[in-house]
């Protein structure tokens, strides 16, 4: 903790180096009012700093201050700050920010993941950018995974991204009811990237689903694809698969449990 005395006489000053290192300091401990007053401060280095600094968590006026700051630069330091996840009020408010910046940044929060209002929010965002952050950083969890699978109906690019980040699978694996929703996609580029995700290693009513799909290259992928090799009835039925393409990857599969008929 920072010495009473010394916070009294910095918090009086108007030089802004000083102020910025008192509100960059991470066992900042001072009055409610004194942190309100930094974050009202005239230096936007001084409301920057402050932003940053996770304490910030433990001054939720002051936090609610800079959520609402004229200064782009400070909304957005103050949306990467994973403090910030405390104050259910302050994501709310960040996630409507007028700025995608800001939002796309919030998007990148781990504390946000917890929210499923604001996933629900940032994943419908109007910004491509934004959803994309959602998806790439967020979506680290079953709660996330779900809540933006049944959240994004109607936007195809945010089920392709959760379908090919290959970083999630252990998320969507966990999620084998967000899993089959995702497989039954009316976007076959959506059915063709989950059908080559990891997560459906541990699904076999989705691989045998995507194995009956009506797109070829679908059911190349399952063929192709070594957990299929654990399963011998979907083996059995791609082996039989009235295109000759399909046969060729289940062939190629090293993993197949058994010897194939010849075509």
């Amino acid at each position: 903790m920072i010495d009473p005395i010394v916070l009294i006489e910095l918090t009086n000053l108007k030089a802004s180096g000083q102020l910025v290192e008192l509100a960059a300091h991470p066992q900042i401990g001072m009055k409610p009012e004194w942190i309100l007053d930094l974050a009202q401060s005239e230096h936007p280095w001084v409301r920057l700093s402050l932003a940053s600094n996770p304490a910030i968590a433990n001054f939720p006026e002051a936090a609610a201050k800079l959520s609402g700051d004229k200064e782009l630069a400070i909304r957005a330091t103050l949306a990467r700050n994973p403090s910030v996840a405390s104050h259910p009020e302050i994501i709310e408010e960040l996630s409507t920010d007028k700025h995608f910046e800001v939002r796309e940044d919030l998007a990148q929060n781990p504390g946000v993941a917890s929210y499923p209002d604001a996933l629900v929010r940032l994943s419908k965002d109007r910004s491509k950018t934004v959803r994309r952050s959602l998806v790439k950083f967020l979506a680290k969890s079953p709660q996330a995974v779900r809540s933006i699978v049944n959240a994004t109906n109607e936007d195809p690019d945010v089920r392709f991204w959760l379908s090919s980040e290959r970083r999630i699978s252990g998320a969507l694996a966990s999620c084998p009811d967000a899993l089959a929703l995702i497989a039954q996609d009316e976007d076959p580029r959506i059915r063709m990237a989950i059908a080559r995700n990891d997560a459906l290693a541990s699904c076999p009513d989705t691989i045998k689903q995507l194995a009956g799909d009506s797109v070829p290259i679908v059911r190349c992928f399952i063929a192709d694809t070594p957990t299929t090799g654990k399963y011998p009835e979907i083996v059995e039925k791609l082996s039989q698969d009235e295109n000759s393409l399909v046969r060729q990857s289940l062939a190629s599969n090293p993993a197949k449990s058994h010897r194939l008929p010849l075509s």
